[in-house]
């Protein structure tokens, strides 16, 4: 008899053998060419495990709200400038994840640049937290796959609020800085998912 994908994962991650190792399928990001059509077979018939998204506790790129003052309307996605919790703006150029537009912590040169910035509230109770957590549970109680919840990744997140060239400068030129960014970014994310 076959795992399920959660008891898969959880034998894996407790370091016992499972029937098979876990493999979720990749993250398909549009492309202007179409795959290869061996690769697509495989992709659609391959028996990937499955993970049950609960939703997202602050939305990604992909799933922002219009900007204040914009018009929602599907047919000019492209020309629509998002934002996400953290004020950071994005547009859609054509393929793939929104392009990152706007960098609120883009002129910061200090700890106290940073921690003047208006960081959101992980502990504010947004609407969608209440069927997060109601999905959350039906999930678990079904016993097949993991729970995801989704929360920015750290490293995206800072380039986003920072830009991509000022990320890779904070490293190597302004440790302090980049600390204290990545240390914001991560305490919110823990609050989000404990």
């Amino acid at each position: 008899m076959s795992m399920t994908s959660r008891d898969r994962l959880f034998r894996s991650l407790y370091h016992q053998e499972p029937d098979r190792l876990p493999i979720f399928s990749p993250n398909i990001i549009d492309t202007y060419e179409p795959y290869d059509p061996e690769l697509k077979q495989f992709l659609e018939t391959f028996p990937f495990d499955a993970f049950a998204p609960v939703g997202e506790l602050m939305n990604p790129p992909d799933r922002l709200r219009p900007a204040d003052g914009e018009e929602q309307d599907a047919t000019s996605r492209q020309d629509q400038i998002l934002v996400d919790g953290y004020g950071c703006r994005y547009q859609f150029k054509g393929v793939g994840l929104p392009y990152s537009l706007h960098h609120p912590l883009a002129g910061a040169e200090t700890i106290g640049d940073v921690e003047a910035f208006p960081w959101p509230d992980p502990y504010a109770s947004a609407p969608e937290t209440g069927q997060v957590i109601a999905r959350a549970r039906t999930i678990h109680a079904a016993a097949e796959r993991m729970t995801v919840v989704g929360v920015p990744h750290i490293f995206h997140q800072y380039h986003y609020l920072r830009g991509f060239e000022q990320w890779m400068l904070d490293i190597k030129l302004n440790r302090a800085v980049h600390e204290a960014i990545a240390r914001h970014v991560r305490d919110i994310n823990l609050a989000l998912v404990m």
